[in-house]
């Protein structure tokens, strides 16, 4: 993936170099697959074919570690052959598939994010909402301000792309998302109120 650790080829030699130093020892290595969520891309064999290749390497120079470990959520699903001594489980810990398609297990969020309707208005035909005013209403609508914005963490890519839950139905994200609130179209939600729960991530 080359997004840190370091290539097959310097391994010896930094083994080698980390040796030498009284106060560390290396209890273990691994890699990570790239693509294991694609059970037809041939990479992530080939990337356990380098891993076990090196593993040899290094127990002919006399270096073997107590833990090798690569397979990630995906791997350890469709890969059986790369669990050897651990496997390391992550999106799955919180209940998301990394893969609709691939990953079979059935798993649950283990996560929900929630805010409250904090505001309620009736918006005319043709207005605009938010900074930039970059959502127009095609017809007379009802718009609820909620608490959350970038400063909490959502992302301000979602603005007039995101989606939240409203009594079990899903409602856009209107506007641009501001630091500490985002705006939806609840026109078609029935009897809504301040007050009434919003599901950013989770199950309603």
């Amino acid at each position: 993936m080359h997004r840190v650790g370091i290539s097959t080829e310097h391994v010896i030699d930094l083994v080698k170099y980390i040796s030498t130093l009284s106060n560390i020892e290396i209890e273990g290595l691994f890699t990570h697959f790239a693509c294991a969520d694609d059970t037809k891309n041939p990479y992530t064999l080939l990337q356990l074919k380098r891993f076990i290749k090196l593993k040899e390497t290094l127990k002919k120079n006399n270096f073997k570690f107590k833990i090798y470990h690569c397979a990630n959520s995906a791997a350890t699903l469709n890969f059986s052959q790369t669990h050897m001594d651990m496997i390391r489980i992550g999106i799955a810990m919180y209940g998301l598939r990394s893969s609709e398609k691939t990953f079979s297990l059935q798993v649950k969020p283990a996560l929900s994010l929630k805010a409250k309707i904090s505001y309620l208005k009736e918006v005319e035909k043709g207005e605009g909402i938010s900074y930039g005013l970059t959502f127009k209403t095609n017809k007379k609508s009802l718009i609820a301000t909620i608490p959350i914005g970038y400063r909490d963490g959502y992302p301000r890519q979602l603005s007039n792309k995101g989606v939240v839950l409203v009594k079990g139905k899903r409602v856009p994200v209107v506007g641009n998302v501001t630091m500490d609130q985002i705006m939806i179209d609840v026109t078609d939600i029935d009897e809504v109120k301040i007050g009434d729960e919003v599901v950013i991530i989770g199950n309603q």
